[in-house]
């Protein structure tokens, strides 16, 4: 899941014969400002439409590019990285997991940020995991742009000097 200033964005993930999740299934995104249960909702349309035992790819080169990409307007993953927070949303028999991301750098993996973390209970509703996400987007580093700037110091001000047409 990405969030920047005005949406949520979500894209389901494929895991290869190999283990390798790739970001290349179906993806959908709703405003910033949506209630925490269609943020919940829309988390549980993308983790039913993840697949497993997709190929693994022998050539990366011809790899299809992750439609998030193009959802979000950027054309590689740096791009994304530098406007966007990330949280990871994980399933299993024993629950949800979310895990917010600290950027290492626009060509390095994220980092999880482990105080951050969320845990549910497998049955857990659209409301608790969209009340879950929204935590766990807190936890991540700012957007660029929603740190206050700290403020320039004032330079003092010219004083006039006294010519001889101002002295007239």
């Amino acid at each position: 899941m990405y969030q920047s200033n005005l949406r949520l964005f979500g894209v389901s993930a494929h895991e290869t014969t190999a283990g390798v999740w790739l970001s290349i299934g179906d993806c959908d995104s709703l405003p910033i400002v949506a209630s925490p249960a269609e943020k919940g909702e829309l988390v549980l349309r993308l983790l039913a439409g993840s697949k497993q035992g997709v190929e693994h790819p022998v050539d990366w080169e011809y790899l299809p590019r992750s439609p998030i990409l193009g959802a979000v307007g950027v054309k590689s993953w740096s791009a994304l990285k530098r406007i966007t927070q990330g949280c990871g949303v994980d399933w299993s028999q024993e629950g949800y997991q979310i895990t917010p991301w600290r950027s290492l750098g626009p060509r390095s993996m994220d980092e999880g940020i482990e105080a951050g973390k969320v845990h549910l209970p497998p049955g857990a509703s659209a409301l608790e995991i969209g009340r879950a996400l929204v935590w766990a987007f807190m936890a991540c580093d700012p957007l660029p742009g929603d740190t206050p700037k700290a403020e320039k110091p004032s330079k003092p001000k010219k004083q006039m000097r006294k010519t001889k047409r101002a002295q007239k």
